[in-house]
């Protein structure tokens, strides 16, 4: 197993980070560079939003129910992870439509952090509503079917994917640990069951969201920490990334030539602090720090993509 080295013994990067949205989001996840439009999607799960900003401005998409996960299907479609489905979302009409049920016939869990994977498929997480014990699960949904892949987590986060070496990780944001599973090179389902990657169990923070970059470098959140750990493939972490906001919580390359870091944030339980921290709940941008990969593009089966 793998242990952390305390934090502040980490070199801390030289980047600036930027505020790239005002909105203030009490919770702002699964931020989506949508490689076609050139433009940021991302959610606000508390208020049941998608986000977006296009020339200056910024636009919601609402819900009436928690929205936790992103992945683009075309220039026009986003496929979106919901408290009780897969839904694809027409970003110009705003009609939505059912892809497939995810536990909607639990009233004691939503879905949580997703991510496609660079196979075509969709990771979709579920997690209980007051993030109860083992009673999350992550999914796939490949070739028109949803299937389980971790039986049980508890809050689960940082769903991400190194092509290169067949790889999938994960974190359990509540056992602080993160997780890696072995792929089928040509398939992107799991041959291996879970092991521990990066054990961050002494740290008084918690790890959220994460991404990989060209290098196979891994980016992740931490909740409480105001920065984003860059971990190597070996498990070492070798920079952190000050963002001023006290709660990133994912993040996600993207800009012209994927070279952009753009950091979510939640605002949530830091009310009092949003006149002294301008950073808090908004969506923050690193600007030409890594070579990062385009999000992959989720395809939709075929029955379903001929009636959209």
């Amino acid at each position: 197993m793998l242990k952390t080295a305390g934090i502040s013994s980490i070199g801390a990067s030289s980047a600036k980070c930027e505020i790239y949205d005002e909105a203030i989001c009490a919770c702002g996840e699964a931020p989506l560079w949508h490689p076609i439009r050139e433009q940021l999607y991302w959610v606000d799960i508390t208020h049941h939003k998608i986000l977006t900003r296009l020339n200056g401005e910024t636009s919601t998409i609402q819900f009436n129910e928690f929205v936790t996960a992103l992945a683009w299907v075309d220039k026009d479609h986003l496929l979106a992870a919901t408290e009780t489905s897969l839904t694809v979302l027409n970003v110009i009409t705003q009609e939505k439509r059912v892809l497939c049920a995810l536990e909607s016939d639990s009233h004691e869990t939503r879905s949580n952090d997703g991510r496609a994977d660079p196979w075509g498929g969709f990771w979709i997480s579920t997690m209980g509503k007051e993030a109860q014990k083992g009673l999350g699960k992550i999914y796939r949904f490949y070739e028109d079917q949803l299937h389980v892949v971790v039986p049980s987590i508890s809050i689960p986060n940082a769903i991400c994917f190194d092509p290169v070496r067949a790889r999938a990780y994960f974190a359990d944001t509540m056992t602080k640990k993160v997780y890696v599973m072995e792929l089928d090179s040509q398939t992107g389902q799991p041959i291996s069951a879970p092991t521990i990657f990066k054990d961050f169990s002494n740290l008084n923070q918690a790890i959220d969201g994460g991404v990989v970059d060209k290098n196979g470098d891994l980016w992740l959140g931490v909740w409480d920490g105001k920065h984003i750990l860059k971990v190597n493939p070996e498990g070492e972490i070798i920079e952190r990334f000050l963002t001023g906001a006290d709660r990133p919580t994912c993040p996600a390359f993207g800009g012209p030539s994927h070279a952009d870091l753009f950091v979510t944030t939640a605002a949530i339980g830091l009310e009092d602090s949003l006149s002294t921290t301008p950073e808090q709940g908004k969506t923050l941008i690193f600007r030409d720090v890594a070579k990062g990969e385009p999000a992959p593009c989720f395809s939709l089966p075929a029955s379903f993509q001929s009636e959209c």
